[in-house]
């Protein structure tokens, strides 16, 4: 017997007393349903119908075979069912954020109070701002992290009214230059915006909202258009990237010490134009955070008032 499918066609078939009728309902042509007929009782080494002028009758040994596949399929329904049922109960923490040190370590720290044997679904992923806002809006995430920069809140506030989505304000502050402690600018205390012109920043390539959906009016200069860019999607590398390539770096909104100390890196403010970004928390209109959904608020929020205090 190749699978449930073939008892559930003869018993749509007992059902009906025809193989026409029984392939309308199957949504299938009677010449398939009847091969499939065929090649069953070929299997069982039985033949469960007998066809007449006035349809399809089950043979003694057909009853026999249909009633125990009408028991087989009702438990495999039952089976299936229970699962659902027990995979709808299931609670899930979803949540979409762009690709930030800070983050992913409220997350871990949110981790470590999630019992063990919890039976929370959990799913972290680091995207873009498009794609956090696409899946808080369709519902894939209940909440999500989402980063801009300040000549941008106007527009960005408009675009999450549009999708129906609230926010809360999570982080406000200046990014500074990731670089290696031997980059020829570590020793600087502060750099300029013509200190950074010669040097490759690596960024995430699609960190930023696109420049065609900003307003007429957004200054061309800012923090994150400055000189050579050397675009990269996962933050993994980029750190790796920094401690091994010479004369590149990064805007951050701060690395944690322990980054620092692993990777020989150093942080520098800078005094560049519009260099004030924005990190929210966001989730839709109506929606009321979970028990363990406000706890890794709690974790962002802790993150980000220790990045505030440095």
């Amino acid at each position: 017997m190749n699978n449930i499918a073939q008892l559930r066609y003869v018993l749509e078939v007992e059902k009906t007393g025809s193989i026409s009728r029984a392939a309308e309902r199957l949504y299938m042509g009677q010449p398939h349903l009847s091969r499939a007929i065929r090649e069953l009782e070929e299997q069982v080494g039985i033949t469960i119908f007998k066809r007449t002028p006035q349809g399809a009758v089950p043979t003694p040994e057909g009853e026999e075979f249909l009633s125990m596949a009408g028991n087989i399929v009702r438990q495999v329904d039952e089976l299936e069912l229970m699962y659902k049922e027990k995979l709808a109960k299931k609670r899930r923490f979803t949540v979409s954020s762009v690709r930030c040190e800070y983050v992913a370590g409220a997350f871990c720290e949110f981790l470590k109070e999630i019992a063990p044997n919890s039976d929370i679904g959990i799913e972290y992923m680091e995207t873009n701002p498009v794609t956090v806002v696409k899946n808080v809006r369709d519902g894939v995430d209940n909440i999500g992290v989402l980063r801009y920069q300040k000549i941008d809140e106007q527009y960005v506030f408009q675009v999450l009214e549009n999708r129906g989505l609230s926010h809360k304000p999570l982080l406000s502050f200046k990014c500074r230059a990731l670089m290696h402690k031997d980059h020829p600018l570590a020793g600087k205390d502060v750099l300029d915006y013509e200190d950074l012109l010669p040097f490759a920043r690596l960024t995430f390539g699609d960190a930023f909202i696109p420049a065609e959906t900003q307003h007429k009016d957004r200054p061309l200069i800012s923090g994150h258009s400055l000189g050579k860019t050397v675009s990269i999607y996962n933050r993994g590398n980029l750190f790796e990237i920094l401690g091994s390539v010479p004369g590149t770096y990064m805007w951050t909104s701060r690395a944690s010490p322990e980054s620092l100390e692993r990777y020989g890196l150093v942080e520098k403010k800078c005094r560049v134009p519009h260099n004030d970004y924005r990190d929210v928390i966001i989730y839709r209109k109506g929606y009321k955070l979970k028990e363990f959904e406000k706890l890794f608020c709690e974790k962002l929020y802790e993150a980000a008032k220790k990045l505030e205090e440095k």
